[in-house]
């Protein structure tokens, strides 16, 4: 990812914009935090869990 392109998934992440953010993402894309109640994290895999799972996020600690 170049600078202009890092920008842009920050801003879009700021904004709270899913739509922008997931256009970075393959439809396969795997997202892997060290949180959750399994071992190493709980691991989200593919658009729809991602998605929701950010959504989450954002729900779960408002700015």
């Amino acid at each position: 990812m170049n600078n202009k392109s890092l920008q842009a998934y920050s801003d879009a992440w700021n904004a709270h914009d899913i739509d922008k953010i997931m256009a970075f993402m393959t439809e396969d894309y795997i997202f892997e935090p060290g949180s959750g109640p399994d071992k190493f994290g709980t691991r989200y895999q593919g658009h729809e869990a991602v998605r929701e799972r950010f959504i989450e996020v954002w729900t779960d600690f408002q700015t």
